[in-house]
């Protein structure tokens, strides 16, 4: 019981601690802004670690399996069908 209390414990306070990125700067976030549209729809407490996210998923679809025309559809098709509102904003 002790252990499953302490992993609980340590859990909370790991996505407490490390949930939220560091500070932006104006400059910062004029430039994560204009980086990305998909930037706007994030708040600001993740702002770095979103785009962060999202230039590594876009590299998925350049070096991926198929071909990256293919792969953004499959990616726009999915996100109308579960309805994400991040994923298809930039699209609709």
């Amino acid at each position: 019981m002790k252990k499953l209390l302490f992993t609980l414990l340590l859990t909370a306070t790991c996505s407490t601690v490390f949930s939220q990125d560091d500070a932006l700067t104006a400059e910062e976030k004029k430039e994560l802004l204009a980086a990305s549209p998909f930037n706007s729809v994030y708040p600001e407490s993740i702002l770095k670690s979103a785009n962060t996210y999202f230039n590594a998923q876009m590299g998925l679809y350049k070096e991926g399996a198929i071909a990256e025309k293919e792969a953004h559809l499959v990616a726009l098709g999915t996100s109308a069908a579960v309805k994400c509102q991040y994923c298809t904003l930039s699209y609709f």
